[in-house]
């Protein structure tokens, strides 16, 4: 009977110390797994963000890089030939706009009674020749003819989907398709409050200050993206200055459609892009 308890007991030992070596041994693999999986998860993190910056950093410097080119491909607009033959003061489609009409009121209305809203050069409404109005309206008609083909070529060779010219005093006196702010006034008219017309504001404002000291200054802005339609849009102007004499406003409406192109491409499926702007406000292009 004592030799069935020492038995007993030496089995309860033999446990208990098989399961104290099993605790000793299992204690430092499970710190040292636990070690690395720390060390690799670590090291995971910092792959990705190295990559992330990375992707960020190639994907600022495309984007600074397609707004330089948007912005060199306005400035050689307003120094070109078309420009000035068009954008003219005295000349060309913004002095042809001044006489659709008895005076700028009527001018402006008959712009926006005269074409098909969005389409380019489709008319709407004709001056009769009886009217008093259909001499000029009859010369903004022929230099529409004469400068809208150049226009249109122009716009095929750009990102940009609309061009208008503006003259001194707010009015657009031409734009591409024709859209709704097509005979309106920037400075007084419903988008005078909106991106184009706050556009328009700043860029008359620095042309005007700046040629107080060099008339040559030609500046170029860039807007903010907002929607139109929709949409989201920027407006990128520019002053038409000839041998130092303000003549009128090129304005380029640019979609985000090339932004998201140029984000997008080459962005992993996995990874959420949001362009964020200097409101903090955030736009999800993939």
């Amino acid at each position: 009977m004592l030799k069935l308890r020492r038995k007993q007991k030496f089995k309860r030992l033999q446990n208990t110390l098989m399961m104290a070596f099993l605790v000793l041994s299992i204690t430092p693999l499970t710190i040292i797994a636990l070690f690395f999986l720390n060390a690799h998860s670590q090291d995971l993190r910092d792959q990705s963000t190295s990559h992330l910056v990375s992707l960020r950093d190639t994907k600022k410097q495309q984007i600074v890089d397609y707004f330089n080119a948007q912005e060199s491909e306005v400035m050689g607009f307003v120094r070109s030939e078309l420009a000035f033959a068009s954008g003219g003061r005295f000349y060309g489609l913004v002095n042809a706009f001044q006489r659709l009409g008895d005076d700028i009121e009527q001018a402006r209305q008959h712009a926006q009674e005269r074409y098909i809203l969005g389409s380019g050069d489709q008319v709407k409404t004709t001056i009769l020749p009886d009217s008093s109005s259909y001499v000029g309206s009859e010369r903004y008609r022929l230099l529409h003819k004469r400068y809208h083909r150049a226009f249109m070529e122009h716009l095929k060779r750009s990102d940009f989907d609309d061009i208008i010219l503006v003259d001194l005093a707010g009015n657009v006196t031409y734009s591409v398709y024709k859209f709704d702010y097509f005979g309106t006034n920037l400075e007084t008219g419903s988008y005078s409050t909106r991106v184009l017309g706050e556009t328009f504001a700043r860029l008359a404002s620095e042309v005007k200050l700046k040629r107080k000291e060099n008339e040559e200054y030609t500046p170029v802005i860039v807007s903010d993206f907002a929607e139109y339609e929709g949409k989201q849009y920027a407006w990128v102007g520019a002053p038409i200055i000839q041998q130092g004499y303000l003549h009128s406003y090129a304005m380029f409406r640019l979609p985000i459609s090339g932004i998201t192109k140029l984000i997008t491409d080459g962005t992993p499926q996995d990874i959420r892009v949001l362009l964020v702007g200097s409101d903090h406000s955030a736009k999800i292009l993939a």
